[in-house]
């Protein structure tokens, strides 16, 4: 390995170019080596923007390249196929969520893995925000947690991306101008893209005899591409859930609700709503027990360097206060990819492992498998 580690970027869209690329580019020891994306358009665009002359069409040949040391994978759909293909060409991988579609294609990664030395990491930032740490430390110190509410209110991802110069499929530089579709198009074309196709077969065999219907189909791809992120913070602040007591979904798979028990009798209500068009992106954890509260309180998505808030109360008596603390401005995509140069550096892998996904995506089946 040289001094600077060797980069490709597989996939170079929104996400790509709104955290990745960046990051990436302003890190000493990083080099951003090659990008690849079957949108020829895109991919010059990008690849002049950030003066890479390696360009590729499929990540096979990017994957051909001998000098090329690892790479971070954020095309659409599964991702399965790139990051076993990655593995056996030698590469370390960090790999935007979802590692794989279902339970059988994360165990397949999961085989590959094992048979490679080679560094694979999920892209859970949520977990690499500071207040998440901070967060952990302070929910330490209950020592009788009842309840947790984790709810999204996931608004329109184009009022996210607004504010950045993203390079779309007709090499144009997008420009948000706030008129979303009507709702029954959105609900049509999300159903569209999640019960048909590979992606449709994909999810029938995780939902058993819920196989076919189309607003299941439509919560399994919202869970898996985005619920997931709430997933994986509740793992993580929680530890695994015992079971899922019951799943409701409605508005044709476009909200979903959960009631999970998790060790020492706590019991959590996952709920996530797409509500398009309020620009208003909320997603909070509430964690009560008798004598404290936490809250964590997320900003959207896509705003680089905004502080994720934690909330602290509690009191004695008549008194009770609350604390506000905004614990530090690092963005956490920047802190995922330094925890992963720092794995292949030192060997000190960071959160988001392949075993952490298979038990994800196991528990993305529990929850609908869990609706009446």
């Amino acid at each position: 390995m040289t001094d600077s580690l060797r980069i490709g970027v597989i996939g170079c869209g929104g996400i790509a170019q709104i955290m990745h690329l960046p990051h990436l580019v302003e890190t000493p020891g990083l080099t951003l080596h090659s990008l690849a994306d079957t949108n020829p358009t895109v991919l010059n665009a990008v690849g002049d923007r950030y003066g890479v002359t390696a360009r590729y069409a499929t990540w096979r040949e990017m994957l051909a390249d001998d000098a090329l040391e690892a790479v971070v994978i954020c095309h659409g759909g599964s991702h399965r196929d790139s990051v076993i293909d990655a593995l056996d060409a030698g590469k370390h991988v960090l790999v935007e969520k979802p590692l794989a579609w279902n339970v059988r294609e994360t165990r397949e990664v999961a085989a590959a893995a094992a048979r490679s030395d080679r560094v694979v990491q999920v892209g859970y930032h949520k977990l690499h925000d500071p207040a998440f740490a901070y967060a952990k430390r302070e929910l330490a110190a209950f020592d009788d947690l009842a309840y947790v509410d984790c709810t999204v209110l996931h608004a329109a991802d184009e009022f996210n991306r607004a504010p950045y110069a993203v390079i779309v499929g007709s090499g144009q530089t997008s420009q948000f101008n706030y008129d979303l579709p009507e709702w029954d198009a959105i609900q049509s074309g999300t159903a569209r893209g999640f019960s048909s196709g590979p992606i449709a077969a994909l999810s029938d065999e995780g939902l058993g005899d819920h196989a076919g219907n189309v607003s299941l189909q439509v919560a399994f791809g919202l869970l898996t591409v985005s619920v997931i992120h709430q997933i994986y913070m509740l793992f993580g602040l929680l530890g695994d859930p015992v079971r899922v007591l019951h799943t409701e979904v409605w508005r044709q798979g476009m909200s979903i609700s959960a009631l999970i028990e998790f060790p020492g009798q706590v019991r959590c209500t996952l709920n996530w709503h797409n509500l398009p068009y309020l620009n208003d992106y909320r997603e909070t954890y509430s964690l009560a027990g008798n004598r404290q509260r936490l809250r964590l309180e997320f900003p959207g998505p896509y705003y680089r360097n905004l502080p994720t808030p934690v909330v602290l109360q509690g009191g004695a008596g008549e008194l009770s206060w609350e604390k506000r603390v905004t614990v530090s401005y690092r963005e956490a995509f920047h802190n995922e990819l330094l925890a992963f140069a720092r794995a292949i550096r030192t060997g000190q892998r960071a959160p988001g492992t392949v075993d952490d996904a298979l038990r994800h995506a196991q528990f993305i089946e529990d929850i609908l498998r869990a609706v009446p």
